[in-house]
């Protein structure tokens, strides 16, 4: 009789309780969270904003570190996180502003808006404020504890191939494949907002490609699923990259992050396959040793470059030539070491690391070979110096193989103002010669 009614009992309350709601989030826990991140912010203090970041997703807590890393290098006069809908002068978040906020038991999602400012630019008196705003996710833990966990993103991911020999159902259109299937190789994960899902199918079906042209060129494979992050706005991806960043960019990549993409609904296949390799070459880059990050700037650029001229016009460089030819004529071709460092060369310089860097690795390449323009660049990423690594693989100093660079150059800028020459006394000859009668 006990047990009965004791049954009795518990059965009415079982089924109230599936009737009841879950537990909602306590939003005001969530508040404490980003206020205590603000905080860190302030702070300076790495260590006090990671704790408030979910581990569960690997990548996007290295990307949290690095971001978390540079507060030491640059601290924000003023920051501030909070929920809310965007301010007018936001920028559009390309998830729609009638999205409905989520604040569930385990996982919360809305809008995260971030304000911060920044101490004024040198020889500028102004701060530059800053605000964006983004759809993100926050998870409970078990002792209830509520952590970031990123953009509340939209994931679609390829499958992963049982062997190298498994064939894409996919064409390159635009080179000399065209009209064979590309070979699918270890898959893609592309995380979008929503009306970006065209552009996430087109970066699933180019990925393939575009890897298997990039590893060819370092000689070796990455191993593993390549993820790709879409951002809808400059200030954006600027914000996902360090709070300090105001330099515009198409893409970003530091070893063990997404390769993150500023791009349109309309973005072209043309125009991904470029993006997406010069991005993928620095994945491929951070894999030669521990130290690839630490090579001087312009050979991580000028190697991203080189490894995506073969969908960028002719595939021959001629963009990279005719700059370094136009810099010499001008007497502008830049010392080595002002293009080094990726926080101390003047924004004028930007192009010069790109284009002057790009031509010294083609130069590289086609006087020493590629396998040791490869080698070069491992012995870089095993600590070693330019110097120390140029006279290990090519037998000379680094300054010896600038004044042969630059002496490949002045070859060029001549026998281009000869083209040049000719082309001109060609048209003055047709111009003096008499008009045809007939």
């Amino acid at each position: 009789m006990p047990t009965r009614c004791l049954a009795q009992l518990v059965a009415p309350v079982l089924i109230l309780s599936l009737l009841l709601p879950p537990a909602r989030a306590d939003r005001p826990a969530i508040e404490q969270a980003l206020t205590e991140m603000g905080r860190a912010v302030a702070a300076a203090d790495p260590d006090a904003y990671l704790a408030h970041v979910s581990p569960s997703d690997v990548v996007f807590h290295a990307e949290q570190s690095n971001w978390a890393k540079d507060l030491r290098r640059i601290r924000p006069a003023s920051v501030a996180f909070a929920i809310g809908e965007p301010p007018e002068n936001a920028e559009p978040n390309g998830r729609g502003r009638d999205r409905v906020e989520e604040f569930g038991e385990k996982t919360a999602r809305f809008e995260l808006v971030t304000t911060w400012t920044l101490a004024p630019a040198e020889g500028d008196g102004k701060p530059i404020e800053r605000t964006v705003s983004f759809p993100v996710v926050f998870e409970r833990t078990d002792d209830g504890r509520w952590l970031y966990a990123g953009e509340d993103w939209l994931v679609l991911q390829s499958d992963e191939p049982p062997a190298r020999d498994e064939r894409f159902q996919g064409v390159d259109p635009d080179s000399a494949r065209a009209g064979q299937p590309i070979r699918r190789q270890r898959g893609a994960r592309v995380k979008y907002l929503p009306g970006y899902e065209a552009v996430a199918e087109r970066i699933v079906a180019l990925l393939p490609l575009v890897r298997e042209h990039v590893d060819e060129g370092f000689g070796g494979e990455v191993p593993r699923v390549q993820e790709v992050k879409l951002y809808p706005t400059m200030k954006h991806l600027q914000a996902s990259i360090y709070l300090s960043y105001t330099d515009g960019l198409s893409g970003w990549n530091e070893p063990g992050e997404s390769i993150k993409l500023l791009t349109r609904p309309t973005a072209s296949t043309r125009a991904l396959r470029s993006l997406l390799a010069h991005e993928y070459a620095h994945v491929a880059t951070f894999e030669l040793g521990p130290r690839s990050n630490d090579m001087p700037w312009w050979v991580l650029e000028g190697v991203a470059e080189l490894s995506a001229e073969r969908f960028v016009g002719g595939g021959k460089g001629k963009d990279a030539e005719a700059a370094v030819v136009r810099w010499h004529n001008d007497d502008r071709l830049t010392p080595w070491a002002d293009l080094a460092d990726f926080h101390t060369v003047a924004r004028s310089l930007h192009r010069h690391v790109y284009k002057q860097g790009q031509h010294m690795m083609m130069f590289i390449s086609d006087e020493f070979g590629r396998d040791a323009r490869n080698q070069w660049m491992r012995e870089m990423s095993d600590g070693k110096t330019i110097d120390q690594a140029t006279r290990a693989v090519m037998r000379m100093s680094f300054p010896d193989l600038d004044a042969k660079w630059r002496q490949a150059v002045k070859t060029l800028a001549e026998q281009a103002a000869a083209t040049r020459a000719a082309k001109e006394q060609e048209r003055r000859t047709n111009d003096a010669a008499p008009a045809r009668v007939d």
